[in-house]
């Protein structure tokens, strides 16, 4: 199980965009998990107040989600649903039949991770 949730809000692309900082992950902590219908959870992270300039989104953004699964990195990306709010990031998780992340995440992520 991870500790921590890595997190980036910009996507991993190779190739950085001119002009755009390349994107990186940061260690966020979840602040909230809350069941949202069968099988799927939102779930808030918060962001430091030095992570705030990284973590501005429009709608219709992604974050990408890193997480150390049963002694393997797996990473997966999540469409941002909820307002922009200054310090934090909330996305929803839907379990899928097989899906490692999903399912850790629904199973055992929780506050403080």
């Amino acid at each position: 199980m991870s500790e921590t949730i890595d997190t980036d809000v910009t996507g991993t692309d190779a190739e950085a965009t001119p002009g755009r900082r390349r994107a990186t992950f940061h260690t966020l902590r979840v602040s909230e998990v809350r069941p949202l219908a069968a099988g799927s959870v939102g779930v808030t992270f918060l962001v430091p107040a030095g992570l705030a300039g990284d973590y501005d989104y429009a709608p219709g953004q992604y974050v990408a989600l890193r997480a150390q699964i049963d002694g393997q990195e797996v990473r997966r990306s999540y469409s941002i649903c909820a307002e922009p709010v200054r310090g934090q990031v909330k996305v929803a998780i839907k379990k899928t039949l097989g899906g490692v992340f999903s399912t850790w995440a629904n199973e055992n992520l929780k506050v403080g991770d």
